[in-house]
């Protein structure tokens, strides 16, 4: 009958486009809908970002049309997007508040979220790599191990399991943006999917994700990385990483019954399997080309040609000479057990000598 079974929702999930709003998609020639797009711009504008101001500057830089919501004292209350040229059929431009497009994407949200700060975790550049690394590379480098770290607090308590599951979705708005071309079509599918995996009912009040912003943030502002040499690398280096995060998401959910989280998680990480695959395919080419121009005694022995370090080279010395001239003696072993002795059974003594066969007749 071509039916599924529906995963059971608690109330997280963004709204989905209206049947008006795919209608309009596909009468523009549009891919998603005005919705969809918006959705994915905001959460890229705030991946990393340091404060309020930075987020508008990103919205604006993205090509957004952005109104922000005063209050008469002149604080902002929030904030709506648009796309350019999306208009109704009245002429208007069509505004989206930001807590439309998703529940963790409403300014009182979004503030709570920048004010954890990046700049105090953030890592200096040259930590992440070598000297002679691009930006983009070190930052990757850098971005991988903060990842392994919160895939190992995913098993923690629930505050900061949920606080690593929204930093790890900002990391992953931060690399599919700043990607190569081959395959930031599938990382960004992966961060559309996990993007369901960062909300649900357990709330992270208690916990920080500064760590992974700052990693975030870096990775935004090294720019975008290449598809070879080392920037390929880092980048298959961080999204392998990046599998067993979701995975470890996917199992975090299931044994607390979110049910749409968990297929949301575990969606995430075949798209970033794709992905890995993408980005590994050039560095793993280019060390397969250099095993190849190797000499034929080279590559059937691996250690030929190397000398170790004199701290790895034994020890000659004389005294060392003597003792290993010497003979050792015969190690001790125990002594064989002696063997024990039969028992030997008693003869039965006679009650009656009288009658016995071999008691001694009595004298008369």
């Amino acid at each position: 009958m071509g039916l599924r079974r529906l995963n059971a929702g608690d109330g997280t999930a963004a709204k989905n486009p209206t049947s008006a709003e795919k209608f309009k998609a596909e009468r523009t020639g549009r891919p998603e809908t005005s919705r969809e797009t918006l959705r994915e711009a905001v959460r890229q504008a705030v991946a990393g970002a340091d404060d309020e101001k930075e987020f508008f500057t990103r919205l604006r830089e993205a090509g957004l049309r952005v109104k922000v919501r005063h209050a008469p004292s002149g604080d902002a209350l929030g904030y709506n997007v648009a796309l350019p040229g999306d208009r109704n059929r009245h002429g208007e431009r069509v505004w989206y508040p930001g807590s439309k497009l998703a529940p963790d994407l409403s300014l009182p949200k979004i503030r709570l979220r920048l004010a954890d700060g990046t700049a105090e975790l953030a890592a200096p550049s040259s930590a992440g790599g070598r000297a002679g690394w691009s930006p983009p590379a070190r930052e990757r480098r850098s971005a991988t191990g903060i990842a392994e770290r919160a895939a190992v607090l995913l098993d923690s308590d629930d505050d900061e399991a949920a606080a690593q599951l929204v930093g790890v979705g900002e990391l992953l708005d931060a690399i599919a943006q700043t990607s190569p071309a081959a395959n930031r079509a599938e990382l960004a599918a992966a961060a559309r999917a996990f993007e369901r995996a960062t909300r649900s009912h357990v709330r992270a009040e208690r916990a920080d994700t500064r760590a992974l912003r700052s990693a975030a943030r870096g990775i935004v502002q090294a720019g975008d990385a290449l598809g070879r040499g080392e920037d390929g690398g880092t980048t298959a280096m961080l999204v392998s990483t990046l599998v067993l995060v979701a995975l470890a998401a996917a199992r975090w959910h299931s044994a607390r019954g979110h049910a749409q989280q968990a297929h949301a998680s575990r969606q995430a990480a075949e798209h970033l399997r794709t992905a890995y695959r993408q980005a590994a395919a050039t560095p793993m080419r280019v060390l397969h080309d250099q095993g190849r121009a190797l000499p034929e005694a080279r590559r059937r022995t691996p250690d030929a040609g190397r000398t170790r370090p004199p701290s790895a080279r034994p020890c000659r010395s004389r005294a060392y000479k003597q003792m290993a001239g010497r003979r050792r003696p015969t190690p001790w072993s125990p002594p064989s057990p002696r063997p024990s002795r039969q028992a030997t059974t008693p003869r039965p003594s006679c009650r009656r000598p009288s009658t016995c066969a071999n008691s001694t007749p009595p004298r008369t």
